[in-house]
């Protein structure tokens, strides 16, 4: 795992690479390509539980968190930062809602399937500047207050969150509850990845992975018990 804090547009996104080198030893001590089906099914869950971590730590530091859909975003930024600092998402969406209307689709993002958006994000990619992490802050600096957005008013938006308490093992049921039954509204049935990925949504910025972690098992135990069926 390597950390990158930035965008290819130069924007601040801090993110986490996981690198897996496509090879395997057999028992007989050949090696061919490792299965790849079960960790892509993952991915999903992976990605929650990372934004729900993200989102946790950033807490941690005194900022307040909201939800957009299921990705958390730090309280206190304005729009219109927010969307120039946003360069990434913009293209990704354009081309996304483009590739929607030329399939006779009406243009949303939010509808649009995993596939689709790993294309638009391919196809949008520019080569990266390898910008130190001193320039990227000037930068940032110098576009913020382009914005109205002063370095001071960032530091501030570290000081809206509300103390943290630790959730109990029954809030923490109670929110994996919840999850379950959003899951059951589109879905008799359903795998571990989508019952973390909620969870994970549903706990993200209240909890930490560890937290989440104990929150699944436990709606799990519970389902069993009701004769419930989660498939893994």
């Amino acid at each position: 795992l390597y950390e990158h804090g930035s965008s290819r547009e130069n924007d601040p996104q801090l993110h986490t690479h996981g690198v897996i080198l496509n090879i395997g030893i057999r028992p007989d001590g050949t090696t061919g390509s490792i299965e790849t089906v079960d960790m892509l099914a993952w991915q999903g869950a992976a990605a929650s539980m990372f934004h729900a971590t993200l989102a946790w730590h950033a807490r941690k530091l005194g900022a307040c968190i909201r939800m957009d859909g299921k990705v958390p975003e730090i309280e206190g930024i304005p729009d219109v930062v927010s969307r120039a600092f946003s360069q990434r998402r913009e293209q990704i969406k354009t081309a996304v809602e483009a590739a929607q209307r030329e399939a006779g689709l009406t243009p949303d993002i939010e509808r649009a399937s995993r596939g689709l958006i790993q294309q638009a994000t391919i196809e949008t990619r520019n080569a990266k500047d390898e910008l130190t992490r001193e320039q990227l802050r000037a930068l940032w600096v110098e576009r913020g207050a382009a914005l109205g957005f002063s370095e001071a008013e960032a530091l501030e938006v570290l000081t809206l969150g509300e103390p943290i308490v630790e959730l109990t093992e029954s809030e923490l049921l109670d929110a994996a509850r919840r999850a379950v039954d959003a899951l059951s509204e589109t879905s008799a049935t359903f795998h571990d990845p989508s019952l973390y990925t909620a969870v994970a949504v549903e706990l993200c910025g209240h909890a930490d992975a560890a937290a989440i972690d104990r929150a699944v098992e436990a709606v799990k135990r519970e389902l069993v018990y009701a004769n419930e069926i989660v498939q893994r």
